[in-house]
């Protein structure tokens, strides 16, 4: 099962939460939801995403689900679309209760909440200020691997998208894997994130930044 995690990071924190799937991603209410200052122990960076992914949970659609909603769904078009759907939706509900966490009345009070917090809490005058400099990364567990995503950032024409490492890697590293996924991103501000991560410079590659700190191979 594919476990998924959320990494944000501008120029006063880095946090870390747990994501879930719903037919879409969402950031997970039971899950984890960490901050941190950008100079934390990257043993403590692993553990976070360790403990983050672990949480995550997949609660989309299963096979059956999908099958009788193509089967069984009236033309879009008719009179009789909506009143189905709303039935189907119900019951495709309770299969999972837990699936309306992520209703999206639900869904908006959390984020109003957790917006009202950081504001509060780091002191920003409004949600701009805390958006600027912000870069975002995603981090995927599946088939005892954690791959790494950042914003902007696009390899494809090479045949890659990211990096990846062993989910067995010591926490350090993958504390390391956390840090070095953010400078890599190329969105607004991300160079001004990047120099206060690092500020001697971003490594190259990540087995030189592993090397630098001797770390293991990932």
């Amino acid at each position: 099962m594919e476990k998924d995690a959320e990494i944000y990071c501008n120029l006063d924190f880095i946090e870390i939460s747990t994501v879930t799937t719903c037919s879409m991603s969402y950031k997970d209410p039971l899950g984890d939801d960490f901050f941190f200052p950008l100079d934390e122990q990257l043993e403590v960076l692993g553990s976070a995403l360790i403990s983050a992914l672990e949480k995550s949970r997949d609660l989309s659609s299963s096979p059956e689900e999908k099958k009788e909603f193509t089967e069984n769904a009236p033309d879009i078009l008719s009179g009789k679309f909506r009143e189905w759907y709303d039935g189907y939706h119900q019951k495709w509900l309770n299969n999972k209760p837990e699936r309306r966490l992520f209703e999206e009345n639900l869904r908006r009070q959390r984020e109003s909440e957790w917006l009202n917090n950081i504001l509060k809490c780091y002191g920003y005058k409004n949600e701009k200020a805390l958006y600027k400099n912000m870069q975002a990364c995603s981090a995927t567990e599946e088939s005892e691997e954690i791959k790494f995503f950042s914003q902007g950032k696009d390899e494809s024409s090479k045949g890659t998208s990211g990096f990846k490492i062993k989910s067995a890697s010591p926490p350090e590293v993958i504390g390391a894997a956390v840090k070095y996924s953010v400078a890599r991103c190329t969105g607004k501000g991300a160079d001004l994130v990047a120099g206060k991560l690092f500020p001697d410079g971003v490594p190259d590659t990540f087995e030189d930044y592993l090397k630098s700190l001797n770390l293991p191979k990932a």
